[in-house]
């Protein structure tokens, strides 16, 4: 691991520049889709284990269009500092 990366997040960039192969080979390697040799996979995989790499939420979210967060709406009213909130019951 180099200066740079120890003091960062591990980027897909970073994997591609230690395995000498594209960004792109790179991540169809370590997803397992698109065409790339046996050999390169398990080499790929190997250095983004030894760099200690993984995926960034945000990357993935921008990729996938999916967050994996959901929202939670609740109509209860919520009372004030003091406790005097709106009771729905007598």
């Amino acid at each position: 691991m180099t200066e740079s990366t120890s003091q960062r997040r591990v980027t897909m960039r970073d994997v591609a520049d230690a395995a000498a192969v594209s960004r792109t080979t790179a991540s169809q390697a370590l997803s397992g889709k698109g065409r790339v040799a046996p050999e390169t996979q398990r080499l790929v995989r190997r250095i983004a284990q030894e760099l200690k790499f993984s995926p960034s939420p945000s990357a993935m979210a921008l990729r996938t269009g999916r967050t994996r967060m959901i929202a939670l709406a609740n109509s209860t009213p919520v009372g004030d500092a003091r406790g005097n909130g709106t009771s729905t019951t007598s």
